[in-house]
């Protein structure tokens, strides 16, 4: 077995009912503007792209430039994009506030970007890698999931993308008008350092 057969198996796609949880009272620190906001300013009724990304990750790396073209696409189909960070307090000497504001300045990714150094919404979502994707919509102050996964199932190569499963997620998302399943692929990246 080829090691692309197994990369590709490792991306099964599995459908469940679109979760759905209180709206919990989080507050998360905004990088570019030294503010915090709590989770429903963040969000408000929109639904929102959530990335999970650090300044340090080399798959977060690999995937600058498909990530600024994620963002593009979102915004070009009314979704927000909020990125976050995990790790100000995990691996603080490489994720300062000031070392993410600078990131993101030589980025130019599209959005807003959080540090969430008690990852309280990294909880909240189960998130586990970086740079790891979620489209949520917030609806009578629960959060509902509607994906979960990889920005596509290539992050070594961008010339041998197959699938772009959160480009996909928006289109089917927008097109749907109401969703009633989550999709949720397997993400490969950098393990989020937990507590």
């Amino acid at each position: 077995m080829t090691m692309r057969n197994l990369f590709l198996i490792t991306f099964i796609l599995l459908v469940y009912k679109a979760t759905s949880q209180e709206l919990p009272s989080i507050e998360l620190e905004d990088v570019m503007e030294a503010r915090t906001y709590n989770l429903d300013q963040i969000f408000g009724d929109n639904k929102v792209v959530v990335i999970f990304v650090d300044n340090d990750c080399a798959y977060v790396s690999h995937y600058k430039k498909r990530i600024e073209a994620l963002a593009a696409h979102a915004y070009s189909n009314a979704f927000k994009v909020v990125y976050i960070n995990p790790h100000e307090q995990r691996i603080s000497s490489k994720n300062t506030l000031g070392q993410m504001r600078s990131f993101m300045e030589k980025s130019k990714w599209r959005g807003r970007y959080f540090s969430d150094p008690e990852q309280q919404l990294v909880q909240l979502l189960k998130a586990n890698k970086l740079p790891e994707v979620f489209i949520i919509h917030i609806v009578n102050n629960k959060v509902n999931i509607l994906f979960k996964g990889p920005i596509d199932d290539n992050p070594q190569n961008v010339g041998s993308v197959e699938r772009q499963y959160a480009k996909d997620a928006i289109f089917q998302i927008k097109n749907r008008g109401s969703v009633d399943s989550m999709q949720v692929v397997n993400t490969m990246g950098c393990r989020i350092l937990k507590f």
